[in-house]
């Protein structure tokens, strides 16, 4: 199994659909009554669907697309919500990032080789490597159509998970090795994580003719803990609306109980009337 596959199997959450209960129905409500009857929207980051109720937005959108680079929990939420291909809800697998699987072993691999085994470890081949992404993430054309637009697109608890795969594989073998993450490595990853929520944000601009929900953690556990990719994302849409590219704007915060030892807040922006 490709470590990429392992990772991501590592983090599905068995009882999530039950936990997460009270956090789905104050979201899906909060999208329903802030979208349009009868209106198409695209879920970024779909996966297993567990934070919104496809049954009830299926009753309220003409047309729903769940958007994610995991085509198997796509399937499982279709499953989950006995829905089919032949209903009003569809798959698209895109990838976000532009980062294959199989470097995702590959970096395991050069971690081990660059700092588990030498005795003194090289991280300036990790932050040239982390270079590397930054530069395929910039150069990365994610596969929508030309003339592919949605009513609204839905962006939420997305952005704090895609890089953190690759984080995870560093801080594992520095772990291994008994030392910390050097802090010119911890710069990289920041970068990476500003690159990617800049761009995942501006398609969901682009593809939206109505309005964009971006939903990014604001808190952990009642502290102010950054999240990276969340805290980029939260600039850049902060900064969007600051520079005035958006007639009409809001949020709320919600309570997410991811599990029983860590709770978000929940910021959920909602954007709409873009002016460009």
């Amino acid at each position: 199994m490709k470590l990429l596959k392992e990772l991501q199997k590592e983090r599905v959450m068995d009882d999530a659909k039950e936990l997460w209960m009270d956090y789905r129905k104050e979201l899906t409500e909060f999208i329903v009554n802030n979208t349009d009857r009868d209106t198409t929207i695209a879920i970024f980051g779909a996966g297993y669907c567990n934070d919104i109720d496809l049954t009830i937005f299926s009753s309220h959108f003409s047309g729903i697309e769940l958007v994610d680079f995991d085509y198997h929990a796509m399937q499982e939420a279709m499953k989950s919500y006995e829905l089919d291909g032949r209903n009003k809800v569809k798959t698209k697998k895109v990838d976000f990032l532009g980062i294959d699987v199989d470097e995702y072993d590959e970096l395991a691999k050069f971690m081990i080789k660059q700092v588990v085994l030498p005795q003194n470890p090289n991280m300036t081949s990790v932050v040239h490597r982390l270079e590397k992404y930054v530069d395929k993430i910039r150069k990365h054309r994610m596969s929508f159509s030309k003339n592919t637009t949605y009513d609204y697109v839905m962006v939420v608890g997305v952005h704090s998970h895609l890089i953190s795969f690759i984080e995870q594989i560093i801080e594992q073998a520095c772990i291994q090795k008994g030392i910390p993450v050097d802090g010119t490595v911890r710069q990289k990853i920041t970068e990476l994580n500003n690159v990617m929520a800049v761009k995942l944000n501006e398609k969901a601009f682009d593809l939206a003719d109505k309005g964009i929900f971006v939903g990014v953690e604001t808190a952990v556990n009642q502290s102010d803990s950054l999240v990276q990719g969340a805290y980029q994302a939260h600039n850049h849409i902060v900064k969007a609306i600051n520079d005035g590219r958006f007639a009409n704007f809001g949020h709320v915060d919600l309570t997410f109980t991811y599990s029983a030892e860590l709770v978000y807040k929940m910021s959920i922006i909602k954007i709409v009337e873009a002016i460009g």
